[in-house]
């Protein structure tokens, strides 16, 4: 990570009329993830070295929604060095977002969205149980059993929208719903990185 060029001048103007960051806090970003020789583009696998995305499921999940589908990988051919894999890549502008949506100043209602966005893991635009087993397994990690999460998740769907999808009644979790499901603080807590100002 680090050591990339500086933010052009036309980027930084375009990124500051979004409100998200500062000048300075954006320079940081972009000295701080975009590599010399990559142009505008964060190597996703840097992203990992940050501590807290390590130690929480919930931002690793958060990193792997904006990480391109496609498993094609970015080769950085370096004049005499011999070329690299890096890996997927995401534009700057789109990590600066992410970034920002991850921060401790973003409103609760955007980082709240994401969230629905990343457990909508085919993008439907609502929730199924198998999804939220998924997710909550991933969260939950080893600390609660497998039959434990199922109940959770069949007391979770037992509130939800039923639809009648082929001729068989799913429980489905739209946004409004989810927005009560996670009106707790310490779940958004754990989407949240503090990032240095």
């Amino acid at each position: 990570m680090g050591a990339g060029p500086s933010i052009s001048k036309e980027q930084l103007e375009r990124l500051e009329e979004r409100g998200e960051f500062n000048a300075n806090q954006l320079k940081k970003l972009h000295a701080g993830f975009v590599r010399r020789d990559m142009g505008e583009v964060v190597v996703v696998s840097d992203l990992y070295r940050i501590p807290e995305v390590k130690q929480q499921p919930l931002l690793s999940l958060a990193i792997q929604s904006v990480t391109p589908d496609d498993t094609g990988k970015t080769i950085v051919d370096s004049g005499d060095q011999p070329a690299e894999d890096v890996g997927p890549t995401i534009p700057f502008e789109e990590f600066a977002s992410v970034m920002y949506t991850l921060s401790l100043s973003c409103p609760a209602a955007r980082k709240t969205r994401f969230l629905f966005d990343i457990f909508d893991r085919d993008k439907s635009g609502f929730i199924e149980k198998p999804e939220l087993v998924e997710i909550m397994s991933l969260l939950v990690g080893t600390h609660i059993e497998a039959p434990q999460i199922e109940e959770i998740v069949e007391r979770i769907a037992s509130h939800c929208d039923l639809v009648e999808i082929d001729g068989v009644a799913r429980e489905q979790i739209f946004f409004p719903y989810f927005q009560t499901l996670v009106e707790e603080p310490s779940l958004l807590a754990r989407l949240t990185l503090d990032l240095p100002t």
